[in-house]
């Protein structure tokens, strides 16, 4: 069994022309914006809605960038399957499924539930496309982490290299920096996205820092940039709320210790002073994965009115959230954020994380 994910994995000489080629993917996919109704003074709200749902037809948004180094990775052991979690409607899943087919690579897919019955759409795509489920309950699945449980897989299933659930850790996150070095050329001083583990948030961070820090050495005075974070996960408690901000924090610090090597800024003690960030809680709307009324309403009218596709486990309540914030007009009943995390003039870019061939399991097309 291997895994990825310590520093010593780095070290491939090939990795910054892959960033360098991500980032020029994510530079190259569209900002759409959008004018929303302020319910406060009727005046129109602008955001640009990124849309990196467009970067590849079955591993879109987000996904795309944080499985590409473990896909460079895995290149070193091209005899050995990939294995890797998730739900029966993951887009993790699914874009490493897409992935491998391409490539031609054997893929392993534990999923989380025993089933029984025919597959659903995405669990049948995931077998088209050549991947082998394997079915687990929900109680052995909440031991994927587990070294002793990885090992019994391994005994059941033979060697593998394992990809975390979600692609995300060091080497998904490392990834996710193109985002953020792409989106620094962008017009917007806030950006918002939205979480589950948080890689791809301190990816975006991250990448934010280090263009920012090239701009410098440029001799430059960067703007300054804010990123919103809108988690889907229940913290429950302020335990899980420094959790979420200690793994980001954390996963930002790695990264940018990485990144040392190329510009030497960020080893100053003043190198993220540009880049902010913030988590916004209270729009999980019940519970990950739930789709409650309300947000089936807001999710409606907002596809309706501008014409673009979310999916009701992220980018919806993401959405939502900026809703709510700036007091946008809709019939739905949205939670009330905090305070408001918008200012009046600020320019405000939506990152569209993708994950659309999950909206199947609501029964959306």
């Amino acid at each position: 069994m291997i895994q990825f994910g310590d520093f010593k994995d780095f070290s491939g000489s090939t990795q910054q022309n892959l960033l360098d080629n991500l980032y020029h993917a994510a530079l190259a996919q569209v900002c759409q914006t959008i004018d929303a109704c302020s319910n406060l003074n009727g005046e129109l709200v602008a955001i640009d809605v990124w849309r990196l749902d467009k970067v590849c037809q079955r591993a879109s948004g987000n996904k795309f960038f944080k499985q590409a180094l473990y896909w460079q990775l895995a290149e070193q052991h091209p005899d050995l399957p990939l294995l890797s979690f998730g739900g029966h409607y993951s887009n993790h899943l699914y874009a490493l499924a897409a992935e491998a087919q391409r490539r031609e690579t054997s893929l392993i897919c534990v999923l989380r539930g025993l089933h029984q019955g025919e597959l659903n759409p995405c669990l049948s795509d995931l077998q088209s496309m050549g991947a082998r489920l394997h079915f687990v309950s929900r109680k052995d699945y909440r031991n994927k982490q587990s070294s002793a449980y990885l090992e019994g897989l391994q005994q059941q299933l033979g060697s593998f290299i394992c990809i975390p659930e979600g692609g995300g850790q060091l080497v998904g996150a490392w990834g996710a920096q193109a985002i953020g070095m792409a989106a620094f050329n962008k017009e917007a001083s806030t950006i918002v996205v939205a979480a589950g583990t948080g890689s791809t948030a301190a990816g975006i961070i991250a990448g934010l820092d280090l263009a920012a820090a090239r701009s410098r050495l440029q001799g430059k005075s960067p703007a300054a940039r804010r990123v919103v974070i809108v988690p889907v996960i229940n913290l429950h408690t302020i335990d899980g709320q420094q959790g979420l901000s200690e793994d980001i924090a954390l996963l930002r610090q790695q990264l940018a210790e990485l990144n040392a090597h190329q510009c030497d800024a960020l080893n100053d003690a003043n190198w993220s002073n540009t880049v902010s960030w913030q988590l916004l809680d209270g729009f999980q709307f019940g519970a990950y994965g739930k789709f409650p009324i309300e947000l089936q309403l807001f999710l409606s009218e907002f596809e309706h009115r501008y014409g673009i596709p979310l999916d009701p486990v992220y980018t919806a309540k993401a959405m939502a959230a900026i809703w709510s914030s700036k007091n946008l007009a809709t019939s739905a009943s949205l939670a009330k954020a905090n305070n408001s995390f918008l200012f009046d003039a600020e320019k405000i870019l939506f990152i569209h994380s993708g994950g659309l061939q999950g909206r199947r399991g609501y029964g959306l097309l």
